[in-house]
């Protein structure tokens, strides 16, 4: 099924004339320097073709036939390459550097018909024959560069002197093969066609995947004896074309490209999305689906929120009817080696994942301080419950089970709740991401699993909850406040000392912070104040027929929330005085 949309996600782009996608047997490869050469074979100068993006140089892409995936063995590409293969230069003392050298040019000669080769690959043919390493370093304006290009083992192509053409590639566009068969392809039924076809034993290399080897790895891979099944090898044991195999590998590395827009890393998982229709008029789903996942751009803060903002409109416009039959697919990716491994694989109608990510909305959605973030986005969920707050510390598996849980409409991985008390407990501080994820995770575990409609926790604070742990939460943070205004300058509050023991095991606190409360409270000039505070208490005391021992972790997250809702009840009210 993912190889399958993948394909047809390649086929679609390809129908579209505007289209960027590489068509069957080429590449868009970033090619650094270029070669300039007349159709005599002389070297006339390199062309840099790096450009300033950001704080690095980045080359120019160039069309250019679909490079061999290798390893240890010696595999040429055709008419590019780094320099050991293309000039036989040894920049870093190989042994078979000779061989590598003579594997290129003799790759061309297999390619073309000698006396029928095209100007351009003459004149490739010439430059290769006629010692190049000492062409480039008679021209001594380029030595800088020429070091450089040695130092790196760049990538470098060909273009002729005079020519219009970007490279020799633009001028051989129809004269080379479009598909090629090899000696170890087998005839076998395609998984993705259905169709006989000659399969290829291994794939091209995936790139873009956090984690992954700059080279790239393999989705589809059957590397030993012990994966194979009926004396199948390699790749014949999950039969895919080679036009399918190109065409998903394609698809799957524009996807993952430096310039595209559809991913996004969370954690260690990279997730990919597209949309089989691109439809702006509706709702631009593949557009606005990032920014429900990564933190917005800093030179556009508010892109997330804009991004949920049109997701309502779409669900309440009466538009979201006409869309409801495009598809939108999610893939999440994960390092697994040389290999990739699938973390997430959700499909479905623009409707389902636009009702279902509003639902998450909802979920969390909790009281905030006027300077918070309308919106919560996934990324900043999963990182407020890693070590200070850093994408790098949040469980490997912890972003991929919350987006799903998001798109299935089911209740949060209990490790979200479980990493976020966890947090709070160390840090001794709640705040809003945590009671959003806290709240989220216990109503839908009630809606899922206790069957309850109503939701258990309401965005603000609710004084009739009798819940002996929301209202525990709510005593320590009246108490906290009573501190607070009897000493104005206090640098540590009960919070810093007390909460990790309040939340867990009441019994052992509160009693002597009752105690403590007396003394806070004869500090108090406004005798208003305290009659309001004695009020507060008697109110959430009314429910509490006796302090528990310990607290579950469940009860731990309502013991939180409770805490944060009456907390900032406290600032609201101060607010509306104001």
């Amino acid at each position: 099924m993912i190889l399958q949309a993948l394909a047809e996600y390649y086929q679609r782009k390809m129908a579209d004339p505007e289209n960027s996608m590489a068509p069957i047997g080429w590449e868009w490869k970033e090619i650094p320097f270029l070669l300039v050469i007349n159709e005599r074979g002389e070297l006339q100068a390199i062309q840099d073709t790096r450009e300033q993006k950001g704080n690095r140089l980045r080359a120019k892409a160039f069309l250019v036939m679909q490079g061999e995936k290798r390893s240890s063995a010696i595999k040429p590409n055709l008419l590019w390459d780094n320099v050991e293969y293309v000039l036989g230069a040894n920049p870093r003392g190989r042994k078979d550097i000779s061989k590598r050298h003579e594997a290129f040019k003799r790759r061309i000669a297999e390619e073309f018909t000698e006396g029928e080769e095209p100007t351009v690959v003459l004149a490739v043919k010439k430059f290769l024959e006629n010692n190049p390493i000492k062409q480039i370093e008679q021209k001594t304006e380029y030595s800088e560069l020429w070091k450089e290009i040695l130092n790196s083992n760049a990538f470098v192509t060909f273009k002729l002197e005079g020519n219009d053409s970007m490279t020799i590639f633009d001028d051989l566009r129809d004269t080379l093969p479009k598909e090629k068969e090899d000696s170890g392809m087998k005839w076998s039924v395609c998984l993705v066609s259905g169709k006989k076809a000659y399969i290829p034993r291994t794939h091209p290399a995936i790139k873009g995947v956090r984690g992954t080897n700059t080279s790239g790895a393999a989705v589809v891979s059957f590397n030993l004896d012990a994966f194979s099944s009926y004396g199948k090898e390699q790749n014949l044991n999950a039969p895919l074309s080679k036009r399918a195999t190109f065409e998903y590998t394609t698809a799957l590395n524009f996807l993952l490209g430096k310039d595209s827009e559809n991913n996004v890393t969370v954690g260690n998982t990279t997730i990919v999305f597209w949309a089989e229709k691109r439809d702006e008029q509706t709702f631009d789903m593949e557009g606005n689906f990032p920014w429900f996942i990564a933190d917005p751009p800093k030179d556009d803060p508010d892109r997330g929120v804009r991004a949920v903002r049109a997701l309502y409109e779409f669900a309440t416009s009466g538009k979201m009817p006409a869309a409801s039959e495009e598809r939108f697919y999610v893939l999440g990716l994960a390092p697994n080696t040389a290999r990739i491994s699938v973390r997430l694989w959700r499909s479905g109608t623009l409707k389902e994942f636009a009702e279902k990510i509003i639902q998450h909305f909802e979920d969390i959605n909790i009281i905030k301080s006027p300077n918070d973030p309308e919106y919560l986005t996934l990324s900043q969920l999963v990182r407020s419950t890693a070590l200070d707050n850093k994408t790098e510390n949040v469980l490997p598996k912890l972003a991929g089970d919350v987006l799903a849980s998001v798109i299935d409409g089911t209740p949060y991985p209990r490790t979200l709740l479980q990493q976020c008390i966890s947090r709070i407990r160390a840090e001794r501080r709640v705040g809003r991401t945590r009671a959003a994820i806290l709240k989220g995770c216990i109503n839908r575990f009630q809606k899922n699993y206790a069957g309850l409609r109503k939701e258990a926790l309401g965005v603000g604070l609710d004084k009739s909850n009798k819940n002996t742990a929301y209202r525990l939460g709510r005593l320590f943070s009246v108490l906290e406040k009573i501190q607070e205004e009897s000493h104005p300058n206090i640098n540590t509050t009960i919070r810093d000392r007390f909460y990790g023991a309040a939340s867990s095991s009441p019994v052992s606190v509160f009693p002597q912070l009752l105690k403590l409360k007396n003394h806070h409270l004869a500090k108090l000039e406004s005798k208003s104040r305290k009659l309001y505070f004695e009020r507060e208490i008697g109110e959430i005391m009314e429910e509490i027929n006796s302090f528990p021992r310990y607290l579950t972790i469940d009860q731990q997250a309502l013991f939180a929330i409770g805490y944060y809702h009456q907390r900032q009840d406290f600032f609201q009210k101060r607010k509306n005085d104001q």
